[in-house]
This record gives C-alpha cells, sequence and structure tokens, in this order.
C-alpha cells in the first residue's frame, strides 16, 4: 500500500466518524466519545501528513501548489474543531457547525484525492511512497492525542487505517 491509499482510506474513516457522531442524540456521552475520537482522529492525521509527505512534496514544482492548498485546508479544519470547543455540544449550533466541518471535510478529502495525489504520482516513485505509508503511520501513532475505551468503528475501515504496511 502507498502513501495515497493509506490516506485515503483514513479520509474515508474521517467521514464516518464525522457521520456517526451526527447520529448521535444531544447530551448523549457517545457524542462527547466520539467527537473526542474524530477530533483526534482529525489532528493526528494532519500532523502526521504535514511532516511525512508535505514537507517533500513543497519542494517539488509540480505538487508545490496541491501541497499549500492541502495545509490551508488544514487549517480550515484546525479553525472549525476550535469554534466547535467552545460551543455547547448539545446546541443546535454545535450540530450545524459539525455539518459544516463534516462538509469541508468531504470538499478537502474530494481535492487531496483527486489534484493531489495524481501530483504525487507523478513525483514519488513507489518505493518512496510505499516507505511513507510506514512513516507516516508511527508519526500519527505518536501525535495521537485520546485514547478512547470505546471505539465504535467499521471493522474495515479500522483495520485499512491502523495497519502498518511495509
Amino acid at each position: 500500500m502507498n502513501i495515497c491509499r493509506r490516506l485515503a482510506l483514513d479520509h474515508a474513516w474521517q467521514r464516518e466518524l464525522a457521520n456517526l457522531v451526527l447520529e448521535t442524540r444531544p447530551n448523549d456521552p457517545v457524542r462527547a466519545r466520539l467527537y473526542r475520537l474524530l477530533k483526534s482522529e482529525l489532528e493526528s492525521h494532519a500532523e502526521a501528513e504535514e511532516r511525512t509527505l508535505y514537507g517533500i512534496l513543497l519542494c517539488l514544482p509540480n505538487c508545490h501548489l496541491p501541497a499549500r492548498r492541502a495545509i490551508h485546508g488544514h487549517q480550515k479544519v484546525a479553525d472549525q474543531l476550535r469554534a466547535l470547543e467552545e460551543i455547547d455540544m448539545g446546541s443546535d449550533e454545535w450540530l450545524r457547525r459539525l455539518y459544516r466541518l463534516r462538509d469541508e471535510l468531504e470538499h478537502f478529502a474530494w481535492g487531496e484525492e483527486e489534484l493531489l495525489f495524481p501530483a504525487v504520482r507523478e513525483c514519488l516513485d513507489h518505493a518512496t511512497a510505499t516507505r511513507m505509508t510506514d512513516e507516516y503511520a508511527q508519526r500519527k501513532s505518536a501525535c495521537t492525542a485520546v485514547e478512547l475505551e470505546v471505539a465504535p468503528w467499521p471493522t474495515e475501515c479500522h483495520t485499512a487505517s491502523t495497519q502498518r504496511v511495509s
């Protein structure tokens, strides 16, 4: 598996998590746990992706602009997460903002997968892209801010997004 495939699997898991949070009821403790898991996933993903992939892509002429756009996308997601932290999780406003975050994640993932990843495939050889998968997994694991007792995710998504690949 190469880095683009691994990141696409993470994007699918993030979308699933966002949808799971949206399905919960206000003031349900499961909402808080799922949201913490989503926030941790988004933050660790962004940190690991930027350190593993974007640093290299910013130095490559064909990848520079899409990488800068992706970094900006991560900043927008971080801003939205900070805004959610300031609002009561049981409020209608919190739910509206979470819908906006989910929509932003959809748009952002599409942009990476359709615009950035093709450039990555052109700029990096297969061996490098495959090696980056391990680097990304290690960095993401090191960045993970939250360990939850309950992780209600689809088995295939979790297995694919946590599996170390050589």
